[in-house]
């Protein structure tokens, strides 16, 4: 079986069920490197330099980047998938001098952020020049890496999915008047809009609740905000969750929701997956139309989309499919099938395959 390598920062992130689902399904012996842009740990836990403190690794970037190569040549890595653009830039004069092909894997904050287009964006040049694969997972995304400078030809559109196997179909309209959510508490996510529209929905549907899985720098901000208005007990924060977990609660709500936003420093999504894991189990979404959402959501189909910010909008919709079982049935079923068509794990996994296979070639 051929080896590749993946690298990225953290080991396993809440968040990132993608680049887990990446780790744990491309059908290689995946090495999985993390810890940092250029990686300190290796797959089994142990430092690349265990002798060295991990504060002292951004002083010793040329013995790390030479304890990766030797990795690398020792396990005779065939391919090295980034996640992330600057680990891309890490990871491309290893590549470049072991004459490794490169695929990486833009996912939002690496190229919409300002701060990060300041410190990137001349760099990122030579990574258009020098990775062979650049994968976007939005249309708005395959746009921007192309305005960025990225040659049209290596922008490869590839959403990361929902698994299928764990997220399946359920009829939403059996089910109680219970809007989830999950996702980080932090500002491109706009957790308070969600918590102010179900503060309004309440007064039409007062036996609604509202789950919100995730942790985040807002999480305290959120949890007074559901405190001034009075609405503790029809919100319940879970806290982290598996995506057992995350199955199970979609599996019991009605609806699911997610108010995204372009955040004051520029800051977008890619394509959210608990967005495609909700429409997989049958979930109608109202949502934002926000960077890849559009491209997930079919409007007035498969969920509802309102402007970023528009609370009352967000409301509305949450109140329509609350009260009207048919209706969340019919867009939940119609959800379904959009995401096994277009949007699943599998899908996802064999256009990286198609791309390291004519690499390794």
């Amino acid at each position: 079986m051929q080896a590749i390598a993946i690298t990225s920062v953290h080991q396993r992130q809440y968040s990132e069920t993608f680049i887990h689902n990446h780790v744990d399904y491309l059908p290689y012996d995946v090495h999985y490197l993390y810890g940092g842009y250029l990686p300190y740990f290796m797959p089994n836990g142990q430092k690349l330099l265990p002798k060295v403190p991990i504060v002292a690794y951004n002083f010793l970037k040329p013995q790390l980047q030479q304890q990766i190569s030797n990795y690398f040549q020792h396990f005779e890595i065939a391919a090295v998938v980034a996640e992330y653009g600057p680990c891309g830039l890490e990871m491309l004069p290893i590549c470049e001098a072991l004459n490794i092909p490169l695929l990486v894997y833009f996912h939002g904050y690496d190229i919409y952020r300002a701060d990060m287009i300041r410190k990137y964006l001349h760099r990122y040049q030579a990574l258009f020049a020098g990775a062979s694969c650049l994968f976007a997972v939005s249309k708005e995304m395959a746009v921007r890496l192309i305005e960025l400078g990225a040659p049209s030809r290596k922008v490869i559109l590839n959403p990361c999915g929902a698994n299928l196997e764990l997220f399946n179909y359920h009829d939403a309209g059996k089910n109680e008047p219970i809007v989830f959510t999950a996702s980080r508490f932090e500002e491109t996510k706009h957790p308070e809009a969600v918590i102010k529209a179900f503060a309004l929905v309440l007064e039409k549907v007062p036996n609604a609740k509202l789950r919100m899985a995730g942790t985040g720098s807002l999480m305290p901000k959120c949890r007074r905000l559901v405190s001034r208005l009075g609405i503790n007990k029809s919100v319940t924060f879970t806290g982290v969750l598996r995506p057992v977990e995350v199955c199970d609660e979609m599996a019991k709500a009605r609806l699911f929701a997610q108010h995204s936003v372009t955040t004051r420093s520029g800051e977008k999504e890619g394509a959210p997956v608990a967005i495609m894991e909700a429409g997989a189990s049958g979930l109608p979404v109202v949502s934002t139309r926000h960077a890849g959402i559009r491209d997930i959501i079919a409007e007035e189909e498969t969920g509802y989309l309102v402007e970023e910010g528009d609370v009352a909008g967000m409301a509305y919709f949450m109140e329509e499919l609350l009260t009207d079982s048919q209706k969340a049935s019919s867009m939940g079923l119609a959800a379904h099938k959009r995401i096994k068509q277009h949007f699943s794990l599998d899908k996802n996994i064999k256009i990286i395959c198609q791309y390291i296979e004519q690499l390794m070639v």
